[in-house]
Formats: C-alpha cells, sequence, structure tokens
C-alpha cells in the first residue's frame, strides 16, 4: 500500500470475489485472462465509492495467481494479474521463471505509457509523486488517474499473463519489492530451494526470506509467500548441460486435485493457522506466509501489500494475509 492501509484492505477483501463473480462457474484461462482484468478496474471504482476523501488518497499495489485446469485437454495453467512492483518466480526444475513484470515508473514500456498518458517521470516517480506505475487507488493527485476509457499516468490495468504448469514446476516465490530489491529471481530461487531442500517447509523457508532481506538491509516492507506443488523437497539440481523442458507437460490431475482442496476451506483461521503449522503441504502446505517490515516509511513507499492471493480452478477460497504490526515488532513503520 501507499498512503495508509485504507486501499489494501478493501482491495484484500474485495479483488477475489469480484474476479470470482466476473469469472463465471466455468473457470477456464480465456475466462480468468478477462475476469482478472474487469475485477480490477471494478475494484478501484468500488473503492474510489466507498472512501473518504482521506482514505481515497491511499493506494495499493496487488498481484494475484491463479490455476485453471482444462480436464479434457489434461492440462494445467497459472494465470497471473500483476498492478505493481510485486514479483512472482516459479522454479522450474531449479530454473527461475519470472510469471510477472515489475511496473515502475522507471521501466522503459511503463516510462513510455506514462509519457503518451500526459505524465512524467521525475528520480523514478510519476509527476514526482508516487515510486509505482500501476496501483490501486491514489486518487488525491489531480490528472494522474486513469480509468478504463480514459488512460492516465497512473492505472490498475493489470499485466495478465498465463504459464502452462509442467511435471518439472517445484515452487513459487511471490513477494514485494522489499524482497526483489536485494534479491535477483535466480538468488531467490536457490536460496528457497536450499531451504525446502534442508527442512521441506515452505512457511519456515519464506519466513528465512524475509529475514535474510532484512539483514541484506532491504529499505522496504517484505511480504513472501512460498506455494509448493510437491509434498516432496526439490529434486537434486539437474546437469548444468539440462535444458527447461517445453511446455506442455501438465502438472498431474491427482496434483491439481490437493492443490485444489488445499484452497477449498471456508475457515479464516485455517489460513491464517498456514504461518505456524509444521504439517502442511501440497494439500498440505500451499501457502504459507511469512512478513517482516524492517524499513521506516520513504516517498513512494507504503505498507508493502496487505495480502496476496493464490487460488484454484475452482476460485472457492483464496488464501490471504494481512501484515499487521505483530508481524515485526520493532522493526520500523507499521502497515
Amino acid at each position: 500500500g501507499q498512503g495508509g492501509r485504507a486501499a489494501a484492505d478493501f482491495v484484500s477483501a474485495r479483488l477475489v470475489p469480484n474476479i470470482r463473480a466476473a469469472a463465471g462457474p466455468r473457470v477456464t484461462g480465456d475466462a480468468l485472462q478477462k475476469s482478472m482484468r474487469d475485477a480490477y478496474f471494478q475494484t478501484d471504482r468500488e473503492f474510489r465509492e466507498a472512501a473518504s476523501e482521506e482514505d481515497a488518497a491511499s493506494g495499493a499495489t496487488a498481484l494475484v495467481v491463479c490455476v485453471a485446469s482444462d480436464p479434457e485437454a489434461g492440462t494445467s495453467e497459472l494465470v497471473v494479474a500483476n498492478a505493481g512492483d510485486c514479483r512472482v518466480v516459479l522454479s522450474r526444475a531449479g530454473k527461475a521463471i519470472d510469471l510477472s513484470t515489475d511496473q515502475r515508473p522507471n521501466c522503459s514500456t511503463e516510462t513510455s505509457r506514462i509519457e503518451r498518458a500526459g505524465g512524467f517521470v521525475e528520480d523514478g516517480y510519476i509527476n514526482g509523486h508516487l515510486g509505482v506505475a500501476r496501483a490501486f487507488g491514489n486518487f488525491h493527485v489531480e490528472g494522474l488517474k486513469g480509468t478504463e476509457t480514459s488512460p492516465g499516468p497512473l492505472t490498475v490495468e493489470p499485466e495478465v499473463e498465463r504459464w502452462r504448469l509442467t511435471g518439472e514446476d517445484e515452487f513459487l516465490v511471490i513477494a514485494c519489492d522489499g524482497l526483489w530489491d536485494v534479491f535477483s529471481s535466480n538468488n531467490a530461487v536457490d536460496f528457497a530451494r536450499r531451504a525446502l531442500r534442508a527442512h521441506n517447509d515452505p512457511g519456515r523457508t519464506a519466513r528465512e526470506l524475509c529475514e535474510e532481506a532484512g539483514r541484506r538491509d532491504s529499505a522496504d516492507n517484505v511480504t513472501v509467500i512460498v506455494v509448493c506443488f510437491s509434498n516432496d523437497p526439490p529434486p537434486d539440481k539437474a546437469p548444468a548441460e539440462r535444458t527447461a523442458p517445453p511446455m506442455g507437460r501438465a502438472i498431474s490431475s491427482e496434483g491439481l486435485s490437493e492443490l485444489q482442496k488445499a484452497l477449498r476451506s471456508d475457515d479464516e483461521a485455517a489460513v491464517e493457522a498456514q504461518m505456524t503449522s509444521p504439517n502442511l503441504g501440497l494439500g498440505r502446505r500451499l501457502t504459507r506466509v511469512a512478513s517482516i517490515n524492517p524499513s521506516s516509511p520513504s516517498r513512494g513507499n507504503g505498507t508493502g501489500l496487505s495480502g496476496f492471493s493464490a487460488f484454484s480452478a475452482g476460485l472457492e477460497s483464496a488464501a490471504m494475509t494481512t501484515l499487521t504490526e505483530e508481524s515485526s515488532p520493532g522493526l520500523g513503520e507499521s502497515p
């Protein structure tokens, strides 16, 4: 979030239900690709209508990961929507694959988009105000925020990417910019892979990534999710000459079934318990979350993401977490 937590809290509560409603009963990659874009704009409109003048000045980034399956084809895919500077990285046979793009104002494609919309980038900030190129909220600066029909320098429109799951896919690392400021994608996958091979605990792995970011002097909040696709730890790395497999092999139907079961609980307490239970695996350990908040506020940096979502083809539940002061006592800025 930026400028307080109002937008982050609102998006955490409304974005996933809006995606569910827009996608309809039969969730396919095609349906998700459109519904995720529509839901981002809808949630942004709802926040503007519901927020007080003060709250409307706050903002939030959001990254959503969905799993969609095609039973007839026997394939599954990840559908990733991102508005902001978060990132999701896939470990495929130990190789790091970025599934999203960091949308920062000084990125060449974002700079071009901002300038076409009548804005400018100064020292990495849109119109000298905001350090992210796409976000919810931030309605306080006149002429900054665009809509579906009238583009502005700042937009909530997500980039949506689709990726076929394969039998070589091991885990995801989903994190806000506080991690990626001090970790490359390859570095994060290598770190997480070593941790999972050592103790096979994704919740502990997420916490260790957060702690290591703090040791590396990350200047921002850090939120991490580790999503595992197998009960087993990653195998030894293949020989260096081995290349990543083609995108066509699907995750097994058993694995997808376990993934869906893990996300089907209607009990929010069960989601919160994922952070501490040592026995959660694929089906038991899908999306445990650890977070720290190592920095004091600075221009353009807000409270980190209030929540991430990873949910299945059934879209029946979403695993979310909200940063709290208790997540990181004494570590600086509270969310």
